[in-house]
């Protein structure tokens, strides 16, 4: 292509066309003829209103000052504020305070004002035009509300202003060009609880006409041009990218949503800026269609000069909207302000149940909230999620909860006061002391966590299986945030139960165990032969016979001892095959499922698909878990192991063969009593004489091992009178009276010094208890007789034995354990399990919550260990160097 001069004919009428490619002659609007710029070698510039059009079939070419064009814009100067045949000149005014007026206050800081470029060139022309009556033009001035955060003020005339003052003008009219962005102050409960706003219903049946949450979405352009309508999952309502299938399973009804993402830049530059949507619930009625309004609560809206910080129950202070954009870059339109872009953050629809009208829904509303990126955060990662909850009308009521956990712990008092009088009449004491208060308020601990576990429990698993299981709907699940107040149960009941188990292992640490041996000492002939001495009348051996006394041995007792301690730490519960298959259970069988928000009982699993995962229905699924593999773990040991392997009834057999019986003081003047005493009145003997017992009782050839004559039952719970405690205490005494007065010697003769003492007073206890059960010690002689029911329920001797005492036949033999921490299993597993509880709900993962608490078990255990093992040897008087 080769250019030429226009002048070279010397023609001065001639110049260059507006788009520089033609020589030309100039006409102005009149069709007059004009000289071109003499600078620039152009035609002059039409006047605004019109614009240059070439006319080719005039030689020369002429360059003709035409009118703007109807309906659409141009991408002329002189059209710019020319529209639909119509031109606006902008009064000297309006454009002195134009700047003020397109001002966006700052998403962080409202005392930080932003001017938008786009804004101060656009908001005149917009405002001209539709008070004009033009629709395009008002949906243009509402974008520019919008972008303003629906700043209602008086201080300056903004896109906000300019819409309520068009609408006062036209109070009759506005409606039909005039879009109903924003609703008037307090009208948010009015709109929100119109019950017969949406009458079709919903079911979470999928073959019913509306289980889908089908929503529509309003497409404009930022200069107002209306795109469309598509539904809502195929635009960038949802900024989180995936695949459409797995990133809207919001649309089933009753499927609880919740998708956070992290967005770069990148990510941010695939989406379209500068759309703003509108959004409707499409409801089917048999062949017809209808589109109900989304309403819109923004977390930024600026009104009354301050932000109105929206909250998630409906509140008379909120300004509802129906338009929202979710990615805008209006604010670096010609580099104006230090923001890149904002964008939405979050994204929460509430869709409200009516109670009682079987699916009926009240009007939708989504709060939503935007971000603001400065320039050089752009090319960090930006948060964005993106929800659907599903709730009642009101705010959640925790209160039906709350009134039942307080008549429940209410009446456990009772409970707790019996429990704290049984201690008090077993501990001896004649009235109710500090003591005593102390042990009403360390009940109540245990009675409340108890309470607070199992009604949180029951509760949780009551909602998780009613709803995935209704199809028509009779109850939603409480807000996420109030799910806060049930972990608060069971954090509050893990502490309880902590102080619980503090107190239940300091009652039986402190146990007084004491192994009475029933060996008698043994007559031993010494033969001597004297000097032979011969002579003529006898030649017979002269004999002098000495008897020995030699004392039974002590090793008997030793290997009783040993026994029991190793039963201190026995448990019917194995930890950690309970947390292994519980995790199994959860993960590898996908239970995990069963905690998604959503209809039905679902165990197939997507990785990509999106979730939202209840936090009760995790707790609740999880505790069924639990607890079923703690009962089937339970059952196995109690019905098939231990009938065959019992180590409890075991160690009573062995009892019987060592002739030791076992008196294991719980309380002061309460406890168990093991009668090990031997049918065949020794046990101190050889292998082939202990094989030779054991088959006379086993053919019924000997006496019977029981306390009663003719009896085979040796276990019995005990309560002794106030007489017994002091006789024991006073023998105690007198081990603490030698050690006192011990002198000092080197630590191998301290040790043999101590042992010789406690030798002594182990001999005096041992005659004392023994005189006492062959009711030989009449101050504390006691009755034997069957435990009533109400005193086997209350756990509380209704009798009075304070002057005698009471054997209470065990016919189970299994009551003794609760001496031992097998006989408090419940205790043990349910503080476990609020711990694992506890943990999961800070961590929400199963793997680390088992392993903390499995380290917890095992030091609790290694402890408790080591302070059973040293309480054994002071209570029983035990040489330390022979226990193991």
């Amino acid at each position: 292509m080769e250019c030429q001069k226009c002048d070279e004919r010397n023609n001065s009428k001639i110049g260059i066309s507006y788009d520089g490619l033609e020589c030309v002659n100039c006409y102005d609007k009149n069709n007059s003829l004009v000289d071109p710029n003499p600078k620039s070698g152009k035609c002059p510039m039409c006047e605004i209103g019109f614009m240059p059009f070439l006319d080719r079939r005039s030689n020369p070419i002429k360059e003709l000052c035409i009118p703007c064009p109807k309906n659409e814009d141009t991408v002329f100067e002189t059209c710019r504020i020319c529209k639909f045949g119509e031109c606006y000149i902008p009064l000297t005014n309006e454009t002195s305070e134009i700047e003020k007026s397109s001002t966006i206050h700052s998403l962080t800081n409202i005392n930080i004002k932003y001017l938008n470029n786009y804004i101060m060139e656009n908001i005149m022309e917009a405002t001209y035009f539709c008070e004009k009556g033009f629709k395009k033009e008002c949906n243009h001035l509402a974008n520019m509300c919008v972008l303003q955060n629906y700043a209602i003020t008086n201080e300056h005339n903004n896109a906000c202003i300019r819409l309520q003052n068009i609408i006062r003008e036209n109070v009759y009219t506005w409606k039909e060009f005039i879009p109903a962005i924003v609703s008037q102050f307090g009208e948010a409960t009015l709109e929100l609880n119109r019950e017969n706003a949406i009458e079709e219903r919903f079911s979470f049946d999928e073959g019913h006409l509306n289980s889908k949450l089908n929503i529509i979405a309003n497409i404009f352009s930022l200069n107002g041009t209306f795109l469309g309508q598509r539904p809502m999952k195929t635009v960038d309502v949802q900024l989180c990218t995936g695949l459409i299938d797995d990133t809207n399973g919001y649309i089933i009804f009753g499927k609880q949503y919740n998708y956070k993402c992290i967005l770069s830049y990148e990510d941010m530059e695939l989406k379209i800026p500068n759309l703003f949507y509108e959004l409707y619930l499409e409801v089917n009625n048999k062949n017809n269609i209808s589109l109900y309004p989304i309403f819109i609560v923004n977390q930024g809206i600026y009104t009354n000069s301050k932000v109105m910080k929206q909250q998630n129950y409906i509140s008379s202070d909120w300004v509802l909207s129906r338009r929202f954009y979710t990615y805008e870059t209006t604010l670096s339109y010609k580099n104006t302000s230090t923001i890149e872009y904002r964008y939405m953050n979050y994204f929460k629809l509430f869709v409200r149940i009516q109670e009682g009208k079987n699916g009926k829904i009240w009007p939708l509303y989504a709060i939503i909230s935007f971000n603001e990126v400065k320039n050089e955060d752009k090319n960090n990662y930006q948060e964005h999620t993106f929800s659907v909850f599903y709730t009642e009308k009101e705010q959640d009521d925790n209160t039906s909860i709350d009134i039942i956990l307080a008549i429940l712990c209410t009446i456990s008092l009772l409970w707790a006061a019996v429990r704290a009088y049984s201690w008090s009449k077993r501990s001896g004491r004649m009235i109710a002391d500090i003591s005593t208060m102390i042990q009403l308020i360390l009940c109540e601990c245990d009675n409340v966590s108890n309470i607070f576990l199992i009604v949180i429990t029951i509760t949780s698993v009551w909602w998780t299986f009613s709803y995935k299981a209704q199809k028509s709907i009779t109850f939603v699940l409480p807000m996420n945030e109030n799910s806060f107040h049930y972990k608060n149960y069971i954090f509050l009941a893990f502490i309880l139960k902590c102080v619980a188990l503090i107190q239940r292992y300091s009652q039986l640490i402190l146990s007084d165990t004491f192994f009475i041996d029933w060996e008698k000492p043994k007559e031993e002939e010494n033969n001597e032969g004297n000097n032979f001495k011969s002579n003529s009348h006898s030649n017979s051996n002269i004999l002098n016979k000495k008897v020995n006394i030699r004392k039974a041995g002590i090793w008997r007792t030793y290997l009783v001892a040993n026994e029991w301690n190793e039963l201190q730490n026995y448990r019917k519960i194995n930890i950690a095959l309970q947390l292994l298959t519980t995790i199994l259970i959860f993960e590898s069988l996908n239970f995990k499922r069963l905690t998604a928000v959503e209809p039905g009982f679902h165990l197939t699993n997507d990785p990509l698909e999106v979730n939202y995962y209840s936090t009760i229905f995790r707790y609740s699924v999880i505790s069924i878990i639990y607890f079923c593999s703690l009962l089937f773990q339970w059952a196995i040991r109690v019905f098939i192991l231990e009938p065959v392997i019992d180590p409890f009834h075991n160690f009573i057999d062995l009892c019987s063969i060592a002739n030791i019986s076992v008196l294991s003081l719980t309380h002061a003047l309460h406890g168990y009593y093991i009668h090990g005493r031997s049918p065949h009145g020794y046990a101190d003997t050889n292998m082939q004489e202990i094989n030779k017992f054991l088959q006379m009782e086993k053919n019924n050839q000997c006496g019977f091992r029981g306390l009663e004559n003719g009896s085979d039952l040796q276990t019995y719970i005990i309560t002794m009178p106030k007489m017994f405690r002091d006789k024991f205490l006073k023998i105690q005494g007198s081990l603490r009276q030698n050690n006192d007065i011990r002198i000092k010697m080197r630590n191998e003769s301290a040790t043999t010094e101590k042992v010789e003492n406690q030798s002594k007073v182990y001999d005096e206890l041992n005659s004392f208890l023994r005189h006492v059960i062959e009711h030989d010690d009449m101050e504390c002689d006691y009755d034997i007789a069957q435990m009533k029911i109400m005193e086997d329920i209350t756990d509380m001797e209704f009798v009075d034995t304070t002057t005698r005492g009471i054997f209470y036949k065990d016919t189970s033999e299994i009551a003794f354990t609760r001496a031992f921490i097998y006989g408090n299993e419940w205790i043990n597993c349910t503080f476990e399990f609020c711990f694992f509880s506890v943990m999961d709900f800070y961590f929400q993962n199963l793997l680390i919550s088992a392993f903390l608490t499995y380290l917890l078990v095992q030091l609790i255990k290694k402890i408790s260990s080591m302070f059973f093992t040293s309480h054994l040897i002071k209570s029983s008087l035990i040489d330390h160097r022979f226990l193991i």
